[in-house]
């Protein structure tokens, strides 16, 4: 039997909420108890009024049976002996008016049994009046009191059967009603199997998906008010969840991936760097080398330490460039700013690397009217532009011009060094300032891709800035450093 319309929300309107579905199914279990009361109660009184009656009926029965014996009784004595038992009957007749009377009082107003009882009444009148008849009309009583008899007889039988009925009647009505209670408790159970243990389990079941980590995790939105409610919470928050998961794990993919780069270029800087940093070792061990084979020459003598202390000075400015970039990147660097001649300070760079310069075939070239005055770190802004100084002349073919100025204006100091080598793709010129970066021209001249980084360190540590432009169509590179002028 299907659960009753009553325990299932409108699919078309509001789902039905927990608090609803009790109430409703309570006020359905008190309906049936009620109407099974009642029945019980009823088939009860009518099934004691009818046992009554029954009762009543074979009391008359018996009686009437007994008047007729005694008439029986007064045929067999003599006529001048019939006076006590004649009063006998009659006395018996006076008891069975007072059980017609009290069988009308359990009628309750049916008119048949009134019209039965008013027809017994009269038949006991005329049987007293036969009895009371002189002399007595003992055979016409007799055969009046046999149809009596009969008659009550059959009341009597006819009282049980309807007894009989009533309980029949009454026992398949709590049947019934026993049924539909048990439909009822059906329909309840189906629905909370439907509206609340199935969504629960789906919530339990996601719980279970959501813990381990699956997804998508969605719910059925469906049961009771309530569970819907709550399917709709956690959908929501399954969404929450999983868009943060998914924007931590690209966070931790997009670090990965840049400790994956930085360990790449780590590599590729201890390879660069044993690289840049053996090339000058070897080359004061051959000028060492030479100058022993030739004995004591002073011309010859004086060329090789002059080629010594020029990779000597190129290799402590990579030791001061690799230094200067570990202390930047772990903020152990402290620059000192002080009030200093920058035009002085260009003189000054462009003096110390003339020496490389002259040693790699190139002419330096140096212009700072000045005085120039700004506020900064005098050792770390020499270190500066004599780590551009010597990416120019790396990249400056034989015989070639690197030219190192210094202009003021607008508040601003530019110093640019302006070299004649193949020059940067415009696409590139951003990533020479990078770490462990280089193009291709400088990959291919050997380097670990530090020196232009530190540079714009140093810049932005004094407020300033580093760019690189094409120095001219097709050939050569401009290296711009622009620092505030001290007011």
């Amino acid at each position: 039997m299907t659960a009753p319309t009553i325990l299932r929300a409108d699919d078309r309107g509001a789902p039905i909420g927990f608090r609803r579905l009790m109430l409703l199914t309570a006020l359905a279990l008190a309906l049936l108890v009620t109407v099974l009361v009642i029945g019980l109660v009823t088939a009860h009184q009518r099934t004691g009024r009818l046992q009554a009656l029954g009762d009543t009926a074979w009391q008359q029965a018996l009686l009437v049976t007994r008047i007729e014996a005694d008439l029986t009784a007064m045929l067999l004595v003599a006529p001048d002996d019939r006076a006590v038992p004649r009063a006998q009957v009659l006395a018996r007749l006076e008891a069975y008016e007072a059980l017609i009377a009290a069988e009308r009082m359990l009628l309750d107003g049916d008119a048949a049994a009134l019209t039965a009882q008013d027809a017994e009444q009269a038949a006991a009148q005329r049987l007293a009046a036969l009895v009371r008849a002189t002399p007595p009309r003992i055979a016409q009583a007799r055969a009046l009191v046999k149809a009596i008899a009969a008659d009550e007889r059959a009341e009597a039988e006819q009282a049980v059967a309807q007894s009989i009925a009533l309980r029949i009647e009454g026992a398949r009505r709590a049947a019934i009603v026993m049924g539909l209670a048990l439909a009822l408790l059906g329909g309840v159970v189906l629905a909370l199997w439907r509206q609340v243990i199935r969504p629960i389990g789906d919530l339990a079941d996601a719980t279970r998906r959501l813990a381990a980590e699956a997804s998508p995790v969605r719910v059925p939105v469906r049961g009771l008010a309530e569970l819907r409610d709550l399917a709709v919470r956690f959908n929501d928050m399954a969404t929450m969840i999983e868009r943060q998961v998914a924007e931590r794990t690209e966070s931790i993919e997009a670090s990965n991936e840049a400790l994956r780069e930085i360990d790449a270029r780590r590599r590729l800087f201890f390879a660069k760097v044993g690289h840049e940093l053996r090339t000058p070792v070897t080359v004061m061990r051959g000028e060492a080398e030479v100058a022993l084979r030739h004995g004591v020459n002073v011309a010859s003598l004086r060329d090789a330490l002059a080629q010594v202390r020029d990779n000597a000075d190129f290799l402590d400015r990579r030791i001061e460039d690799l230094l200067g970039i570990a202390r930047a990147e772990n903020g152990a660097l402290v620059l000192q700013h002080e009030p200093i001649d920058l035009a002085a300070l260009v003189s000054e760079s462009g003096a110390v690397a003339e020496a490389f310069a002259r040693a790699n075939g190139i002419v330096l070239s140096v212009g700072a009217p000045g005085p120039v005055p700004v506020h900064g770190d005098r050792q770390w802004l020499r270190q500066a532009m004599l780590t551009v100084i010597d990416n120019a002349v790396k990249f400056s073919p034989p015989r070639g011009r690197v030219t190192l100025t210094l202009a003021a204006a607008d508040g601003l100091a530019r110093i640019s060094v302006v070299d004649e080598g193949p020059g940067v793709a415009a696409e590139a010129l951003d990533d020479i300032f990078a770490p462990y970066r280089q193009a291709v021209a400088g990959r291919q001249r050997g380097g670990a891709g530090l020196g232009l980084s530190l540079a714009r360190w140093i810049a932005h540590q004094h407020k300033g800035s580093i760019i690189a432009t094409p120095a001219r169509a097709g050939q050569g590179l401009c290296v711009e450093m622009t620092l505030p002028v001290l007011q």
